[in-house]
């Protein structure tokens, strides 16, 4: 859990929320209690024990305060020893949350990445919705916080650094920044509004932004290494950032090793002009060298009687079998030795073949996560690059100090301004006449209109297909 920070007029503000936000348990003092107690008197004491760390109220509140349970007296019945006196008097109903952390340790570093030296460590003040530290030391460099307890003197993860002169134009915390303040927000978030809101709201605008218009120059990857070819194999993974992983939509081109572009065909196409008879499945449970009989995922298109094809390590092996049992996958009377036998561990996985013809990949179809092959790579591929042109999906953001993946990073602050003024004043609902929400719709109409060409996506007309072994 980090903390949330922020730096201005050389003073970094750390907000607090994220204190409650992942508080381990809550109840209810159900007693007033004076200044000065000792104990406290709660509705219940599940996940109270020593040593933990008490909000006494909510943050921001006069009179709230955070306190230690006693170090040896367990909480009994509904009493909570404390090791202190409390400093101010709680009425019946104030809330108590057992939180994690007590302090906040105040960071610099000269780089994002350098090493950190401690300004100061400062406990958390309760009555602050947000605890600010002034700095009279520094005048570049990046600035960090992260949570601190004192009882085992333990930190919680360092919040995104934030740079001394502030956050660049095209970071996420500009955008978050700019929709705080235009709404008024000026001293950062609240119970409605928080980092957690504006991060989804972002990768909301992100998904709208790509879904308007998929193809963005910015999102073109060309000559991308996307795996290895492996004999035997008749495909390869869809990579994870293409923006869609069932079709052709992303994939512009695909090639083998040096060789030119193979031929897209749609799924039904693909299928139509595969070998007649072709067969394939994968072995089910790994066989060994020697052995009489093959247990395969899949055995009931096979014939009675035949031969098996499959690829090890990028060498062809082929065997027999005199029987099958389809409901089993069970291949028997495999010889021993000689012609047809099993010279190799078979692992589980490996693709089998019946039917099928091996050579150079000329054409490809996409579908189920999958740019499947044709033909089937033989060994004169193995190990040879696999490379595409793809559209990518716009690169979501989980922290203040991400950049936007966009071109026209604008945008994104008047979408979250907007989205921030629905929820303040329309309790969510949204109104398209906004004028933060026309300020976005014109940036992405202007980018869609001004949008360079890359590539378009062409389909090659059907040929026959070119195979060898």
């Amino acid at each position: 859990m980090p903390p949330t920070i922020r730096h201005r007029n050389r003073q970094v503000y750390i907000d607090l929320a994220p204190l409650v936000g992942a508080a381990l348990e809550s109840t209810e003092i159900t007693a007033d209690a004076a200044a000065a107690s000792g104990s406290i008197t709660v509705k219940d004491i599940d996940g109270f024990a020593v040593d933990k760390i008490l909000l006494i109220g909510e943050l921001g509140v006069e009179g709230s305060e955070v306190i230690k349970t006693h170090g040896s007296t367990a909480p009994s019945g509904t009493t909570v020893t404390l090791a202190s006196n409390t400093e101010f008097a709680h009425a019946a109903g104030t809330k108590v949350y057992i939180i994690e952390f007590d302090q906040i340790e105040i960071s610099h570093a000269d780089t994002l990445t350098g090493s950190k030296s401690t300004l100061a460590t400062v406990s958390v003040q309760a009555d602050e919705r947000f605890q600010v530290y002034t700095d009279t030391t520094e005048t570049t460099g990046y600035y960090f916080a992260r949570y601190k307890e004192s009882i085992g003197s333990t930190f919680g993860p360092y919040a995104d650094g934030v740079p001394y002169g502030g956050y660049a134009a095209t970071s996420v915390a500009y955008a978050i920044n700019y929709a705080l303040t235009r709404n008024g927000m000026r001293n950062g978030f609240d119970d409605e509004i928080d980092l957690q809101f504006c991060i989804d709201e972002i990768n909301d605008f992100l998904r709208k932004w790509q879904g308007r218009q998929k193809r963005w120059p910015e999102h073109f990857k060309e000559n991308t290494d996307i795996g290895n070819i492996d004999a035997g194999t008749p495909m390869v993974t869809v990579p994870t950032d293409a923006y869609d992983q069932e079709s052709n939509q992303s994939i512009l081109a695909v090639r083998v090793g040096s060789g030119a572009n193979l031929d897209w065909y749609d799924p039904v196409e693909f299928e139509e002009h595969l070998k007649p008879g072709e067969i394939r499945t994968t072995v089910d449970t790994e066989a060994s060298a020697s052995d009489t009989t093959i247990t395969l995922s899949d055995g009931r298109d096979f014939a009675d009687a035949g031969s098996l094809t499959f690829f090890v390590s990028g060498t062809k092996y082929s065997i027999t079998y005199t029987s099958v049992n389809r409901t089993t996958g069970v291949f028997s009377g495999v010889p021993a030795s000689g012609t047809g036998a099993i010279t190799v561990t078979v692992p589980a996985g490996t693709y089998i073949y019946q039917g099928t013809e091996f050579g150079k990949p000329s054409a490809y179809t996409t579908r189920g996560g999958n740019i499947e092959l044709h033909p089937v790579p033989n060994a004169s591929y193995h190990n040879l690059n696999i490379y595409a042109d793809y559209w990518k999906v716009a690169t979501t953001v989980d922290s203040e100090g991400d950049d936007l993946d966009v071109t026209r990073y604008d945008a994104a602050k008047y979408y979250l301004a907007w989205k921030v003024r629905c929820q303040k004043k329309n309790d969510g609902i949204l109104d398209y006449g906004d004028g933060f929400y026309k300020e976005f719709e014109s940036r992405m109409v202007d980018a869609i209109r001004n949008k360079p060409k890359v590539m378009t996506h062409k389909s090659r007309p059907f040929r026959r297909w070119g195979v060898t072994d």
